[in-house]
């Protein structure tokens, strides 16, 4: 006989079903597999070029991407593990000029990535800030700044955004105009 498993594609919240299947022969023998665990992760405020979780081993992801097209996107540089993660939407948050992961809550994640940060009306290369603050050369490398997408390295997790970088005018600071008298 056929039988059908319907499990409903629009998912709010994490969801977690335990199968098995047990039969038994016209004479009476029977037989089931050990239960096995479906893990649905709500991860709906992504597209593009998102990873779809249904088709990698959620234990040892390579290349994880998290996208949302006109605003970033995340490509990670290292194997990531997402066993036992449910909802990315509440740690992962790409917005306009704005990349971040809780990593405080999901320290699992707080591992070397590529960021793209798209839409940008700078009309030079704008410096990356991470927590407030200007990020430091051993934490982010701007790989490039092109059409408005602002691509580079990150180190490690936390709250990235940009802004306009101080010009170099060549008449500001430095040096003495006189002598004393």
């Amino acid at each position: 006989e056929r039988f059908n498993v319907s499990i409903s594609t629009t998912v709010s919240s994490t969801q977690y079903h335990n199968w098995s299947i047990a039969c038994t022969d016209v004479f009476g023998h029977e037989r089931s597999t050990d239960t096995k665990r479906v893990t649905l992760i709500v991860m709906s405020n992504f597209s593009g070029e998102t990873t779809d979780l249904g088709t990698v081993n959620l234990s040892k992801i390579e290349n994880l991407t998290f996208e949302r097209v006109n605003s970033g996107k995340i490509k990670f540089s290292e194997i990531v593990n997402l066993s036992g993660i449910d909802d990315i939407n509440k740690y992962i948050k790409i917005s306009y000029n704005r990349v971040e992961i809780d990593t405080s809550t999901i320290p699992i994640l707080n591992k070397s990535a590529t960021l793209y940060i798209y839409n940008l009306t700078y009309s030079t290369t704008p410096k990356i800030v991470r927590d407030n603050i200007t990020c430091p050369d051993t934490i982010c490398k701007i790989v490039s700044y092109s059409n408005g997408t602002l691509i580079f390295n990150v180190s490690q997790f936390s709250v990235y955004t940009t802004e306009e970088a101080p010009t170099d005018s060549g008449s500001s600071g430095g040096g003495s105009s006189g002598g004393s008298s």
